[in-house]
């Protein structure tokens, strides 16, 4: 008689430990699909995330938006990265924007740079760091919600205000610190010491107060996981950091003193004095509003929100009310704290744990709630990320990137490089703010303003409308005084004009009798 392998066969009782290895097989198939779908699906938003944050970027440069401050800044340091040198910036006055922002992050916009020396090669690289932040949150949605739950964050992640702001605001190293903070909040929950290490490391080289957000990664470790070793590390590495970073910008800054913590002395204006530079309006507290709806507000029940209290602290102590603005780049790094600790406490609410091969589902319970409160938290969360997703989408629209039009190059833009194509390469030109990304990549820019003079034999303006630093008045009273010296010659292309002088001078723009006005007679 034959025997039957108690298995399979359909009339007899598995064997406890066949059933135990069938078991563990088909938890590590159900572990690798939703590993497979979690990479899918990270893939799909993160490329979506990218093509939408270039679209914008692009349409900003094309129509004539960019300007000096930031994009020409950070262009010329990525042309000095790119020679292997270090960071500086004649639009910024400085030899070494070591001495404005620590910020050695920036090589990455070398490495653009270097492939392609265009201004658009940085938006480009702000836009990959972006969308890789964007695909992070993804793949860690993916592997404990449900597609539509994970599909619906990734939209709210994508679409949040702070990430929109900063795609269409040129471009800044805050962008680049995107994916580093999304790798810090996701070490963080799933314990893993040496991604948090690495992540936290990498924020230091961002910018200089993000020292402080990797001490408070120490505190939310504690609350996780009460590890001595692993938050003393993190405390230690964030103070000493924050000291370092700071250090250098003081040593480095020609006055030997930070260009920025004077606002948290009561300072006001901007360091360059440029008018205009200073967003009016605003409240203290708006920065933490737009933090609170992109965790879907429950999210401030997660100890990864305590990772967004430094950033919020300066911002709301400072007295320059730019930083309270939430239309600018200072709300990036906030948007994947407050996803992941959205994330983070609907984990906590879900009847099921997520994928059991995580170090994070292993050493932390889940919370089984009742199907009410549980419906009733996600509805929360729906409408606070559903709100800032709303207005990063107001802003979308606002810049149109579907019609193909807005993505050929502005009329002055193209004037302006057509009126430096003669000029020697890397000549010094003194711009005004809108007109220096169409020729950065060809001269060597210095910015028009009323306040620091410039040096340059070439001026690059239009005479009509205000600029920051440049106000219509004082162009137009400057060109005019001008026109009136000898051995000054004055090319009109459309709307812009190139003023060739007699000799490299300092350019400052100033009212008649106000003081030594740019083009004055010099021996």
């Amino acid at each position: 008689m034959s025997q039957t392998d108690p298995v399979s066969s359909p009339g007899s009782r598995a064997a406890p430990g066949s059933r135990a290895v069938s078991g563990r097989q088909r938890g590590s198939r159900t572990a690798s699909s939703v590993t497979v779908q979690a990479m899918v699906t990270a893939a799909i938003a993160g490329c979506a995330s990218f093509a939408l944050y270039l679209a914008l970027g692009w349409v900003r440069f094309s129509t004539g938006a960019s300007g000096n401050y930031d994009l020409g800044i950070f262009a010329q340091a990525a042309r000095c990265w790119a020679a292997g040198e270090l960071p500086g910036s004649a639009i910024r006055s400085v030899d070494s924007l070591f001495a404005d922002h620590f910020s050695p992050v920036t090589v990455l916009f070398g490495a653009g740079w270097a492939v392609w020396p265009d201004p658009r090669s940085l938006i480009v690289v702000q836009a990959l760091a972006m969308g890789l932040a964007v695909a992070l949150v993804t793949l860690a949605a993916a592997r404990v919600l449900p597609p539509a739950g994970a599909g619906a964050l990734a939209v709210g992640v994508a679409l949040a205000k702070g990430m929109v702001s900063a795609a269409s605001f040129d471009v800044h190293e805050t962008a680049l610190g995107t994916p580093l903070m999304a790798g810090l909040c996701w070490g963080l929950l799933e314990r893993r010491p040496r991604v948090v290490a690495g992540c936290a490391a990498g924020l230091l080289l961002v910018k200089e107060d993000l020292g402080l957000t990797v001490a408070a990664a120490g505190v939310v470790a504690w609350w996780l996981t009460r590890c001595r070793r692993q938050v003393a590390g993190l405390v230690a590495l964030g103070m000493v950091g924050f000291v370092v970073a700071n250090g250098v910008v003081v040593l480095v800054s020609p006055d030997h003193r930070s260009p920025y913590l004077q606002f948290l002395l009561g300072a006001t204006g901007n360091p360059q004095g440029l008018a205009g530079s200073v967003a009016p309006g605003g409240v203290r507290w708006a920065p933490f509003v737009l933090f609170a709806l992109t965790a879907g507000v429950v999210g401030l029940r997660s100890p990864v929100a305590l990772l967004a209290v430094p950033t919020l602290a300066w911002r709301a102590v400072s007295s320059n009310t730019s930083y309270w603005q939430t239309y600018f780049h200072y709300d990036a790094l906030l948007v994947p704290i407050a996803a992941f600790a959205l994330l983070d406490v609907l984990r906590r609410t879900r009847s099921e744990p997520w994928v059991r091969s995580e170090p994070w589902v292993r050493s932390e319970p889940v919370v089984r709630s009742g199907a009410r409160a549980r419906r009733a938290l996600v509805a929360v969360a729906v409408v606070g990320v559903g709100w800032a997703a709303g207005m990063g989408t107001a802003k979308v629209v606002s810049w149109r990137p579907w019609e193909p039009g807005r993505y050929v190059s502005a009329p002055q833009l193209q004037d302006a490089a057509a009126l430096v194509e003669g000029l020697p390469r890397d000549a010094p030109v003194v711009v005004q703010q809108d007109l220096g990304p169409a020729v950065l990549a060809r001269v060597d820019v210095r910015m028009l303003t009323s306040t620091v003079p410039a040096d340059g034999r070439w001026v690059l303006l239009t005479p009509a409308g205000d600029r920051l630093g440049a106000p219509e008045d004082l162009k137009r009273a400057w060109l005019a005084r001008q026109r009136e010296r000898p051995g000054v010659t004055v090319t009109a292309r459309g709307e812009v004009v190139l003023v060739r002088l007699p000799a490299g001078e300092p350019v400052v723009l100033s009212r008649p009798g106000s003081g030594p006005a740019a083009g004055a007679a010099t021996p």
